[in-house]
């Protein structure tokens, strides 16, 4: 059975710079992701090439306030759809998806990114060696005051707040054909959770198909 395409948005805290630096390992290639096809490309879309650059430019961009041990160094924001949009004749085919559609919705996922992120983004990787293509942005969390504070900015509130965000992220790519999922689904992420968890212990090999699950009917982006 046909279902209509879903939106996908999903946010993850990184809670120092050296998991800042496993993240842009992992998003950049640098390190071994063992599902990903190495035949086929990661596009840095925006931002910094390479980890290290990422690290310096997130210094750079927090100066030198001083930062609470709990603090928040960076976000990890993920975008996609679900795989019946890029590949509508046969979304079960992991790894392919039609050129047309991938432009669309990566033209509108990053004009949604430069709109609530803008100058605070480190790199956005578009990555297209696993099952469905999707996007990570890394950014660091300086509000409108200069101040790193992840709270403060509208990623960092509440459960309506983020869910006014997928709204908005839906509204975003609703004339491909993309709809958002039902507001507050049962659906639950516990493996997007374990993803950013490891990512919080400095694992240094991270397979994002191993936790991250394709957008199922009904799910809540």
């Amino acid at each position: 059975m046909f279902h209509t395409p879903q939106a996908v948005l999903r946010v993850g805290k990184l809670k120092s710079i050296e998991c800042l630096r496993t993240a842009a390992r992992h998003n950049s290639r640098t390190t071994v992701v063992p599902n990903a096809d190495e035949n086929k490309t990661v596009e840095i879309l925006q931002g910094q090439t390479s980890p290290e650059a990422v690290i310096e430019l997130a210094q750079v961009k927090i100066g030198s306030q001083k930062i609470r041990k709990d603090a928040v160094i960076a976000g990890d924001i993920l975008l996609s759809a679900s795989p019946s949009y890029f590949r509508p004749s046969c979304p079960e085919d992991y790894g392919y998806w039609q050129q047309k559609q991938l432009v669309l919705w990566t033209e509108a996922s990053t004009n949604w990114l430069e709109e609530h992120v803008g100058s605070n983004i480190l790199q956005t990787a578009l990555h297209l060696d696993e099952a469905t293509p999707h996007i990570h942005c890394l950014w660091v969390p300086i509000n409108n005051e200069g101040k790193l504070s992840y709270r403060s900015t509208e990623f960092g509130g509440t459960r309506s707040g983020l869910s006014k965000l997928q709204d908005s992220y839906a509204a975003a790519v609703a004339h491909l054909g993309i709809e958002r999922g039902i507001k507050f689904s049962p659906a639950r992420h516990q493996k997007i959770r374990q993803y950013y968890t490891a990512v919080n212990s400095q694992e240094t090999v991270l397979d994002l198909n191993l936790w991250l699950p394709e957008p199922e009917p009904e799910e809540q982006v």
